[in-house]
């Protein structure tokens, strides 16, 4: 096949080379793109996942996916032929754009995501009131705006101005012919992003092994019990008072009420509906409840997973019960 040979001097051995980079190029592209996609279809199909700390993990799903799609996916056509890019510099400059901004966003939302959990560690009871869908929404697209603006002007208006970048046949980063700029972009892409990451994180581990903290979530958890039973008892009462002694759905036999009784009736049923049923339903989700959590450290964030895990349920309690 002549399209795969990569230049006028290469050999069998060379072209067999590039064709097993490219399989491997492609597989990965294909694992990229599959796991990201079952994410995003969990996400929108299952209403449990729908909590606030979620909502980060599905951006960062979405950025991952379109840098497969837009980096990794590319790289095998250009490795097929011969590490030279047939689509002209214009397309070239777009797609790095594109797959820096997606890859940033991705490196960022790691940042966010210790950001968000140090602040839940440090002043819970701020983060509590702070916890919403909107909010976790716009701080994703003040992310995606960020990389969108900068990645634009450094790969897509620089790619495309640049009179040296028309004559080149290999679609990469500009950056990357000068040390300079290509210190300053693994310096914003990756060193920053990870050195906050591992202080927020090691920060994070000092404030659990603290007292301290223990007892603010056992308070939060204590707290939640008590709204819980306070909801039981006026379920409970409200029960008694229609039924008399017997106060337990399942022990009563409604079919077998008097005909007349027709009070009796229409008034279990609206305690039924109202009551039991939104209960049993928020309880059979909640025992089942995935939480969906980035972990830098399993022995160092493991307190820290159990308040993000009863803050989600807090969320599902407020959606059933307000």
């Amino acid at each position: 096949m002549k399209w795969l040979q990569p230049n006028q001097t290469s050999s069998t051995d060379v072209t067999k080379w590039n064709f097993d980079d490219a399989s491997l190029a492609f597989v990965i592209t294909v694992l990229i793109c599959l796991s990201n996609v079952i994410i995003l279809l969990a996400f929108f199909s299952e209403k449990r996942l729908r909590v606030y700390s979620n909502y980060y993990v599905i951006n960062m799903a979405i950025a991952d996916l379109l840098v497969g799609l837009t980096a990794v996916g590319p790289a095998v056509i250009q490795i097929l032929y011969g590490y030279r890019w047939p689509f002209g510099y214009i397309s070239c400059a777009i797609l790095i754009a594109i797959s820096h901004a997606a890859l940033h966003v991705s490196i960022i939302m790691v940042l966010v995501i210790s950001v968000d959990r140090w602040y839940a560690v440090y002043h819970p009871l701020k983060h509590i009131s702070m916890r919403s869908r909107r909010s976790a929404i716009r701080r994703n697209l003040s992310v995606w705006l960020f990389s969108v603006i900068v990645w634009s002007l450094v790969g897509g208006v620089w790619g495309i101005s640049d009179p040296a970048n028309r004559l080149s046949t290999r679609c990469s980063p500009l950056y990357t012919r000068h040390f300079a700029t290509s210190f300053a972009a693994i310096a914003v892409l990756y060193w920053f992003p990870v050195s906050v990451t591992g202080i927020l994180y090691f920060l994070i581990y000092r404030r659990v092994r603290s007292s301290k903290f223990r007892k603010i979530v056992k308070d939060i958890e204590i707290g939640e019990r008590r709204k819980c039973s306070h909801v039981n008892l006026q379920v409970s009462s409200a029960d008694k008072d229609l039924k008399g002694k017997e106060g337990i759905p399942g022990l009563v036999d409604v079919d077998n009420l008097s005909s007349n009784d027709t009070r009796s009736r229409e008034g279990f049923s609206k305690v039924y509906q109202r009551h039991y049923r939104p209960k049993a339903k928020f309880r059979q989700r909640s025992q089942s409840l995935p939480v969906l959590v980035f972990t830098f450290s399993q022995s160092s964030t493991a307190s820290s997973d159990t308040l993000t895990t009863t803050l989600d349920d807090i969320d599902m309690q407020h959606e059933k019960f307000d």
